[in-house]
């Protein structure tokens, strides 16, 4: 959201916002291991973030990349019709799935992980460090993950945004 790809800086964000999402830091998930290791813990263990609605999410991140441009919310349908993928790869629109079954994936509980040790940054840190981290990149290398501007661009285009 902070570099958008088009000039009046619109961004293709899936329709379903009533979707989750969990984002773990993986410097929360490194302490927490390590302090596994230091105070031995077993068990089984959902280790996530915490479920966040998509809605927020996107909120949150478009207050952290002063992203004050337009959303442009395509269906599922869309994206699957625009061979977009979900979650991660070439092409791919992250957060998004569309798998049937999927719906409760980033829902999972992690009561069992926070009883042990685990303790999650606010998303609104985490997406702050990232994006100084990719603000501050060699942008030369290709994505492997995501759309590429041109492709974004196309797609909004497409979606009459």
């Amino acid at each position: 959201m902070a570099t958008a790809a088009t000039h009046d800086g619109s961004v293709l964000v899936p329709a379903q916002q009533d979707a989750w999402t969990q984002v773990l830091d993986v410097r929360d998930l490194a302490s927490w291991i390590i302090g596994c290791i230091e105070h031995p813990v077993s068990g089984i263990f959902n280790v996530s973030g915490p479920a966040t609605p998509l809605a927020r999410h996107l909120a949150t991140a478009r207050s952290v990349a002063g992203h004050t441009g337009p959303l442009v919310a395509v269906t599922n349908e869309w994206l699957v019709a625009h061979e977009v993928h979900g979650w991660a790869g070439p092409r791919s629109l992250p957060l998004w799935l569309d798998s049937p079954g999927s719906e409760g994936f980033a829902a999972r509980s992690t009561t069992a992980a926070v009883g042990a040790g685990l303790a999650c940054r606010p998303l609104r840190q985490t997406l702050t460090d990232v994006l100084a981290w990719e603000i501050s990149r060699d942008h030369v290398e290709s994505r492997l993950a995501g759309l590429e501007p041109a492709e974004e661009r196309l797609l909004i285009e497409e979606a009459g945004g």
